[in-house]
C-alpha cells in the first residue's frame, strides 16, 4: 500500500473524528438525553401529584376547621343531664320572653344514635297563637337550634285568643370525636 499524502491523512483524521463524535453521541450523549428527559418528565409528574395532594390537604384542613366549628355549635358539651338542664333553661327563658305559660315540662331520655344523641322535651303550654309562633321560631333559630317533632293545639274555652297545646322539642348533639 502506498503512503497517504498529507491531505489524505487530514481527510482520514477528519472522517475518524466525525465517526468518533457520532459513536460518542450515539453511545453516551443520546441515552443520557433520553434518561434526562425521562427524569424531567418524572419530576414534572411528581410535582403535579404533589400540587394536587397539597390542594387536597388544604381542603382537608378547611373541612377539619368547619367540623370543629360545627362541633362547637352542635357538639355535646356536658353529660346528658347537663344538656337536658340547658335545654329546659333555654325553653323557660324563651317562654318568659314571649309570655308563654308552661304548665308541664317532661324531659325525655336521650336516645343514642351512631355518633350523636337526640335529646327531647315535651311541654304543655298556654298562650296566644302569635306568641306561641314567636316562641317556637325563637327556639328553632340561633343559638338554640331546637327541632319540633310534635305539635298539638286546641282552643281554650271562654278565653279569647288563648291556645292550649303540647309541643315536643328535640335537639341533636354530636359526640365529640375530634
Amino acid at each position: 500500500m502506498r503512503k497517504l499524502t498529507s491531505r489524505e491523512k487530514k481527510i482520514a483524521i477528519a472522517c475518524l473524528g466525525m465517526i468518533a463524535v457520532y459513536v460518542v453521541f450515539q453511545l453516551f450523549i443520546r441515552p443520557s438525553k433520553k434518561r434526562d428527559q425521562g427524569l424531567l418528565n418524572a419530576i414534572t409528574e411528581r410535582r403535579q401529584i404533589l400540587e394536587k395532594n397539597t390542594q387536597t390537604l388544604n381542603g382537608t384542613n378547611l373541612i377539619e376547621q368547619k367540623a370543629k366549628t360545627y362541633l362547637e355549635t352542635f357538639g355535646q358539651k356536658g353529660s346528658d343531664e347537663e344538656e337536658t338542664s340547658v335545654m329546659i333553661s333555654d325553653i323557660e327563658a324563651a317562654a318568659g320572653k314571649f309570655k308563654i305559660q308552661i304548665t308541664n315540662m317532661q324531659p325525655q331520655k336521650a336516645l343514642a344514635r351512631d355518633g350523636f344523641k337526640v335529646f327531647g322535651i315535651q311541654i304543655v303550654l298556654n298562650g296566644s297563637l302569635l306568641s306561641i309562633t314567636q316562641f317556637v321560631h325563637e327556639l328553632q333559630d340561633q343559638p338554640y337550634f331546637f327541632d319540633v317533632s310534635e305539635v298539638q293545639f286546641e282552643k281554650t274555652l271562654g278565653v279569647d285568643d288563648t291556645l292550649h297545646g303540647r309541643i315536643s322539642f328535640i335537639k341533636i348533639r354530636f359526640k365529640p370525636t375530634l
